[in-house]
């Protein structure tokens, strides 16, 4: 894995370093492997990625969403599935990480039983800035049983190089990295940009679509408004292929469009 050490201090190119180079010695130890998604995985397969926005319960039964082809979470969403598998569904073939296991400001614990029972295939890191890139070491030593993968680089910097923030959260980083390939037909519900709220039992303490915002904002790395620009951009981009929306994300991306 590559790292861009530009424009910040001496200083904080030998902490950030250091610290990749002590975790990638410990993952080693424990024989942990970091490839790169293969992004054929994707091809000609019904996808469906469930965001944590409260939508997602309205948007098709929990059996059907199990049908799909692949079943793609972010963060901590798969500690709401089981209490609400009617609405959401059972698996989380795949989970879209950022290997920050923080309750607040990261994506919640990676709690690996809960995964084996949901199936889960692969664990995705995304992000590619110096002062993070660890933190997919440190899981990696953590948890070795764990498949975990990372996107490429290049993604990652191009669509930061497009962005008003420090860093594009990882559930638009999902959006972006599925969107790119050759999927046969994506669904895409509980994304609402923090428009609207969480589903329950995800961050209950900043349930509410104005506490969710400010706490995305509250770091200075994350700009809602910002993202749902982006998105759209990315939907215009990829118009030909089969994407669809649930009811919440179609108006509020109609309402931008107005």
């Amino acid at each position: 894995m590559k790292k861009r050490l530009t424009n910040i201090s001496v200083a904080k190119k030998i902490k950030y370093s250091t610290k990749l180079l002590v975790y990638k010695s410990l993952a080693r130890l424990k024989n942990a492997r970091i490839d790169e998604f293969d992004d054929s995985i994707y091809q000609n397969k019904k996808i469906i990625i469930v965001g944590p926005a409260s939508s997602s319960e309205q948007y098709l039964p929990g059996a059907t969403i199990d049908q799909f082809d692949l079943v793609v979470r972010i963060n901590k969403s798969p500690s709401i599935v089981e209490k609400n598998k009617e609405k959401i569904g059972s698996r989380t073939d795949i989970l879209y990480h950022c290997c920050d296991e923080s309750p607040l400001h990261g994506g919640g614990p990676i709690l690996v039983e809960m995964l084996t029972s949901q199936k889960n295939k692969w664990v995705i890191f995304t992000y590619h800035d110096p002062s993070v890139v660890a933190n997919v070491y440190k899981i990696a030593f953590k948890y070795p049983k764990i498949k975990i993968r990372t996107t490429s680089e290049s993604l990652y910097f191009n669509l930061k190089d497009s962005y008003s923030g420090k860093m594009p959260t990882t559930g638009l980083q999902a959006l972006n990295h599925i969107m790119c390939t050759n999927f046969k037909e994506l669904h895409i519900t509980g994304f609402t940009f923090f428009k609207t709220p969480y589903s329950s039992g995800y961050r209950d303490s900043h349930k509410s679509a104005e506490s969710a915002s400010a706490l995305a904002k509250s770091t200075g790395n994350h700009d809602p408004d910002d993202e749902l620009r982006i998105f759209m951009q990315l939907l215009n981009k990829h118009h030909n292929k089969k994407i669809f929306l649930d009811d919440a994300l179609t108006d509020i991306i109609a309402q931008q469009r107005c």
